[in-house]
């Protein structure tokens, strides 16, 4: 019994990836706080976690026990240390107890980390059993499964859910979340009302530990704005950023700060720079202390928590218990955490929205004083009550007590899927398809292109949108795409300031709203009966991850000379020969082209594919890694084999040959090519369908190495290297034929001292000579 009179249990508790983690997350947060108020309130905790070479369940060690405590986390006594091994040894034992003390094994965490290649859950629910324990999960979120291309998770976390419902109680951190779990378990066909383990929403308390609520209204001195989490694309950061870069730009001296505190996932580091440097003062903390981050709270005016997809949204109470507004979504758990006061909800979706909240916050005093005196009357619990609250669950659990929604009929009770995937947060209606433009400073062939793409999509499209993304052209650009701005299936951007041709992919991926994204070249002009054609076969096959386009190809530079569109069309050449379709996977289809995926105008990617695709860090010397050439097809080889692709056989698109990248030629030929289809080879496709390109580019090779060694205005020579060439393509006869002419040129190069060509001949060409 406890020293309030009720039934008192022995908990294990499982802090598996919290003694590994290095940085305090939002879930790091809960795990830390329940742990530290159940120590508090004298119950008997035991911390475990998994050892996977054993298989089961072991004690944490007294190393794990001190990082545990770190950002407020629990610190034992020496006593209770005492019974934790120095190192990772002692498996758990319920020898010893009473039956019915060892009740619960407490899971507070995800059972999985990124790295792992499947999730935990079933072990540890089995490990439980072994031991006669009841398991208890804590369930924070479904967003990798309703929204998978903000993460790349989406399978392993399915499973992980999957595997609850193996669990005897479920605690979700919200009535969102929980909704969000029913309807998972109800969209599997997963749940019945014999095997379906008990839900029971608890959301999570307002009190930053250890600081004081702030109980009376104040002004902050500071002119200073607070973003507190993750910095990922859910978390929506990047709105943000560019409704602050506007505020900045409408309030130039004004005096206003940003500072985002969270750590940086996705590639988001370039974007985030990027403002920066526009922008200095917006500033970004990573690994900062609790002290640190109390201290930020009572500085700044107000926080805006971005985020389109929460479990619950800590950092909105956080900030209340600070005494500061917070401006947040009005949708989804944000809204849920909202409601009750002292938050301006706004659809953080929209830069506008979010826009026009920092300025009403910022210069809006009554606005303000209303606010801050919602969130002063506002209730917040305490860790203290959450820990308790969180014990009646388990006592409940235990006696099989009846909760009052199990009086209510299962069909009634549980959502209806599709209901609850439409209302999901950021749900809104998107169209099938996005085709997206990406311009800079060629308003005579974006004119070309939009009068093209009009004479195919005449009338405004439902499930069609069409987007411009210019990288800051000093042309006409703006006045070409005036004409279409009426047209609600029509949107231009302009960057702010040029990205670069590889960044503005990435930022036209982001503008695009389709659930898949084609992304052309301002010259590259839509075949008749294309669009057509491609939204067929997605609609057919709606979950598709690629579908992979034939295209045909023009040396035409003039887009003045081209009066005649459909001529234009009839005289362009097919890369390959039009074939039939292919409906297999990426791998199957990855060699119908000569083009492996590098042209982004031969790809129709499904969103999440999309998004990932384009947002990969591209930095470096163009042409020296296959990212800073052909990121597409880097992304395509390495992660997408196994998905479902199309293969159109017919060309629909024509394509400008004329580049402007010539200059990087020779490093295209002789080393990205020969890397592309080597690792094309290494994941999977079929080795003489590769040898066949292989040998189909052979007749430029000779042709690049005499210019290689060569004058070389542009230092390429430093980034080749002759024998991955040769290693790379001595297998086939066709090199071999070459090889005299390609030793000759070497050797010259090496008596006439060119540098890169210091090496021997005997040994560059040793094993093929």
């Amino acid at each position: 019994q406890g020293s309030d009179g009720g039934e008192r249990f022995f908990l294990y508790f499982y802090v598996d990836h919290t003694v590994k983690c290095p940085i305090n997350t939002g879930m790091q947060r809960v795990v830390r706080g329940l742990a530290r108020s159940l120590v508090e309130a004298g119950e008997r905790l035991r911390f475990v976690k998994w050892d996977d070479e054993k298989k089961e369940l072991v004690l944490a060690d007294r190393n794990d026990l001190a990082h545990l405590a770190r950002w407020m986390g629990p610190t034992l006594t020496d006593e209770a240390l005492a019974e934790y091994p120095e190192e990772d040894v002692a498996t758990v034992s319920v020898s010893g107890y009473r039956a019915g003390d060892a009740e619960w094994l407490v899971v507070p965490e995800v059972t999985y980390i990124n790295f792992q290649p499947r999730p935990m859950t079933l072990d540890v629910i089995m490990a439980a059993k072994r031991l006669a324990l009841k398991s208890a999960f804590v369930f924070y979120d479904a967003t990798p499964f309703f929204r998978p291309e903000f993460v790349d998770i989406t399978p392993k976390h399915a499973e992980y859910m999957q595997q609850l419902l193996l669990a005897d109680l479920i605690i979700p951190i919200s009535e969102w979340a929980s909704d969000d779990l029913r309807a998972f378990f109800e969209h599997h066909e997963l749940a019945t009302v014999a095997t379906e383990p008990k839900i029971v929403a608890l959301p999570l308390p307002g009190e930053a530990a250890p600081f004081s609520r702030v109980t009376t209204p104040s002004l902050a001195d500071r002119k200073l704005i607070l973003s507190v989490g993750s910095i990922t694309p859910h978390k929506n950061q990047i709105v943000l950023l560019h409704a602050y870069e506007d505020f900045v730009r409408r309030h130039p001296s004004a005096g206003w700060e940003l500072i985002l505190v969270g750590n940086i996932y996705h590639n988001l580091a370039v974007e985030l720079e990027a403002a920066r440097s526009r922008t200095p003062s917006i500033k970004v903390l990573t690994n900062i202390s609790d002290e640190e981050l109390h201290r930020l709270y009572k500085d700044c005016a107000f926080t805006v928590f971005p985020s389109m997809l929460e479990g619950f949204g800590l950092p909105i109470l956080e900030s209340l218990w600070h005494g500061k507004p917070c401006l947040c979504a009005n949708f989804g758990a944000m809204e849920e955490v909202a409601r009750e006061g002292g938050c301006l909800t706004v659809d953080v979706r929209q830069t506008e929205e979010v826009l026009s909240g920092i300025e009403t916050l910022a210069f809006d005093r009554a606005v303000y004083a209303r606010l801050q005196g919602e969130l002063l009357r506002r209730p917040l619990s305490r860790w203290s009550d959450y820990a308790r609250d969180f014990l009646e669950i388990l006592r409940r659990g235990a006696n099989g007590e009846r909760w009052a929604e199990d009086d209510i009929h299962a069909d009634e009770r549980r959502k209806n899927f599709e209901l609850r995937y439409r209302q999901f947060m950021n749900l809104v209606p998107r169209p099938l398809l996005s085709i997206c433009i990406s311009t800079y400073n060629r308003a005579g062939w974006l004119e070309l292109n939009l009068r093209n793409m009009e004479r195919l999509l005449p009338t405004e499209q439902d499930d069609i949108e069409m987007v411009v993304c210019d990288n800051t052209s000093t042309d006409h650009t703006p006045e070409v795409v005036k004409p279409y701005m009426g047209r609600r299936d029509f949107r231009y951007y302009r960057n702010p300031k040029n990205v670069g041709m590889l960044g503005n992919l990435r930022v036209t991926a982001h503008h695009a709203r389709g659930r898949h994204i084609w992304i052309i070249g301002d010259d590259d002009l839509l075949m008749p009966g294309s669009v057509r054609r491609v939204t067929e076969i997605l609609r057919k096959s709606p979950d598709l991850a690629l579908a992979y386009l034939n295209y045909a190809y023009t040396n035409e530079d003039n887009p003045e000379a081209i009066a005649d569109l459909e001529s234009f069309f009839a005289h362009s050449t097919p890369i390959v020969a039009p074939g039939k379709d292919i409906d297999a996977t990426v791998r199957e289809i990855s060699t119908e082209s000569e083009n492996f995926f590098t042209a982004i105008y031969c790809l129709v990617f499904r969103r999440d594919h999309a998004l990932r695709a384009y947002s990969q860090n591209t930095e470096g010397r163009p042409f020296s890694t296959m990212l800073t050439t052909i990121p597409t097809t880097h992304y395509v080889l390495t992660r997408m084999m196994d998905e479902r692709g199309y293969w159109v056989g017919d060309p629909q698109v024509v394509v400008n040959m004329n580049v402007s990248w010539m200059k990087y030629a020779t490093l295209w030929i002789l080393e990205r090519i020969p890397e592309m289809l080597e690792c094309a080879e290494a994941h999977g496709a079929e080795s003489t369908q590769v040898d066949r390109w292989r040998v189909h580019f052979i007749p430029s090779t000779l042709h690049f190495f005499q210019e290689v060694y060569g004058k070389d205005p542009e230092g390429n020579r430093e980034y080749f290297s002759p024998t991955r060439l040769i290693s790379r393509l001595k297998h086939l006869d066709e090199f071999r034929k070459i090889v005299p002419e390609l030793r000759d040129v070497y050797e010259k190069a090496h008596q006439s001292g060119v540098d890169g060509a210091e090496a021997s001949p005997d040994v560059v060409f040793a094993g093929i000579s």
